[in-house]
């Protein structure tokens, strides 16, 4: 993988700028594009530190897809918690982790820097869309060999 793959987008509304890869990342948890946001490519656009995390955070992703699935099962788990509110989504309840599948749509393998990080991007975050939660999603990061969920 090169910088030079990745495709500045249009800023649109967004108050950063962000490169896209072309080629997706294929998964049981769905296509992943990888993703960097920077303040202003003009100034500061990506790095070969940043190309280094996105290409460490995809590999732990792809050899932790496992853990992943468990994570978002448990998320899963929560939302079915109210049937009220998961008949009426559609939502089918008690639901394995082979059955979730289908219903994980992918998301964005992200890493970030702005002008307060100093020479080193944030260790990055994955973005994941389940059919459950498409408005909010779900938000992990690798933080001390472990999938953890974030907030940001």
């Amino acid at each position: 993988m090169k910088l030079s793959e990745f495709i500045l987008q249009e800023r649109g509304p967004y108050l950063f700028d962000h490169y896209i890869h072309p080629v997706a990342c294929p998964s049981v948890l769905g296509n992943f594009v990888l993703e960097f946001q920077v303040d202003d490519a003009g100034k500061r656009p990506p790095d070969e530190k940043m190309l280094n995390a996105i290409v460490a955070l995809r590999d732990a992703f792809l050899r932790d897809t496992s853990s992943l699935v468990t994570l978002v099962h448990g998320q899963y788990l929560l939302a079915t918690r109210d049937d009220g509110w998961s008949n009426g989504c559609g939502l089918p309840i008690g639901l394995t982790e082979i059955q979730l599948e289908p219903l994980l749509n992918g998301g964005t393998i992200t890493v970030s820097q702005d002008e307060t990080d100093a020479d080193e991007p944030n260790p990055g975050r994955v973005y994941m869309s389940p059919e459950w939660d498409e408005e909010h999603g779900l938000y992990v990061a690798r933080i001390e060999d472990r999938w953890v969920k974030v907030d940001w």
